[in-house]
């Protein structure tokens, strides 16, 4: 995982060259500014646009537990760490297919393959010893309440997004 450097006061300035400084050096620069949402946007987009990795927020940092949860939220970034150690064993291509850098694609590789093959094994394995308890007419049973309930959860999950 990348080293995090969080810049508090990021300006066009002194604060954003630092941030560009380090993303330039293979850190992520966590821009924080209080005002000027388009500006921070921008200077965010001025080091991604070059390979950099970099985000950011708006920040009061005199408010009371501000700090505090930025850096909780700084990190709650489970699914790219998952990624980026993913990346590093092997199993996946990140790849910027677009103009915009900050979009990749995910490609599975070949060395994950065995993993997968496994845990598909195993879940059929699991599925087969779960349901041996039950009788031929209890599985059935157990098959349509299930179909029920994913048909019902589908559509409530379609009205919520319309």
């Amino acid at each position: 995982m990348k080293p995090v450097c969080l810049i508090i006061g990021a300006g066009a300035g002194i604060g954003g060259n630092v941030a560009k400084k380090f993303a330039n050096e293979g850190y992520h620069s966590y821009l924080c500014r209080r005002t000027d949402k388009k500006g921070l946007d921008k200077l965010i987009n001025s080091i991604t646009s070059k390979g950099g990795s970099a985000s950011g927020s708006l920040i009061n940092a005199i408010e009371d537990n501000s700090l505090e949860e930025l850096i909780l939220d700084i990190e709650k970034a489970p699914l790219s760490r998952l990624l980026y150690r993913m990346e590093m064993k092997g199993f996946i291509n990140r790849k910027s297919e677009g103009e915009d850098r900050r979009i990749k694609n995910i490609y599975l590789t070949d060395s994950i393959k065995p993993f997968i093959i496994s845990m598909r094994d195993q879940a059929a394995i699991y599925r087969k010893e779960s349901f041996s308890i039950l009788g031929i007419e209890e599985q059935k049973i157990l098959r349509d309440l299930l179909h029920k309930l994913k048909k019902d959860l589908s559509t409530k999950v379609l009205d919520n997004n319309k």
